[in-house]
């Protein structure tokens, strides 16, 4: 007789545990967000300086003209200086225009510009790696980058 409680206790406590898991589960699913559902801003406006062989302060305008699941591709349109740390080679005031590429959906993105920073005597090849916080949303955005144009951090806003 003791052993006949003692299963219909067994059972009643294994009955309890799986409920309480499954009704653990199901609020926490009911309460998640999908990272993929989460929209990077579609503009941002930030100022950009870059120390290398070539020199760079630009401010620039971003759009977003792609979203996908995990990458997220905007248009870049900036102006500003350039120039090489030679005295006699080009440099002046210009304009600039590239592709950006930002992997992530949170506040952290891996990010790579391709383009070109035009001056009166030719232009630069823009080729960046780098990294750039920026909130989902809108909000701060910090960025920072090594490539052709050199060593570099922006700063600015997204909205």
């Amino acid at each position: 007789m003791i052993r006949v409680e003692g299963k219909k206790t067994f059972l009643y406590v294994s009955k309890t545990v799986i409920i309480a898991v499954i009704c653990l589960f199901c609020q926490n699913s009911a309460y998640s967000q999908s990272i993929s559902e989460v929209e990077l801003s579609n503009n941002s406006i930030y100022f950009d300086m870059g120390a290398g062989l070539v020199s760079q302060v630009s401010i620039n305008y971003e759009r977003k003209f792609y979203s996908g699941e995990k990458i997220s591709w905007f248009g870049r349109l900036g102006i500003g200086e350039a120039g090489t740390i030679e005295g006699n080679s080009k440099s002046g005031g210009g304009a600039l225009g590239a592709v950006t590429m930002l992997t992530g959906k949170s506040n952290n993105h891996f990010e790579l510009n391709a383009g070109i920073f035009a001056i009166e005597d030719g232009g630069f090849l823009l080729l960046d790696i780098g990294y750039r916080f920026q909130k989902p949303t809108k909000g701060l955005v910090f960025k920072a980058h090594l490539g052709t144009l050199g060593a570099g951090v922006g700063l600015g806003f997204a909205f």
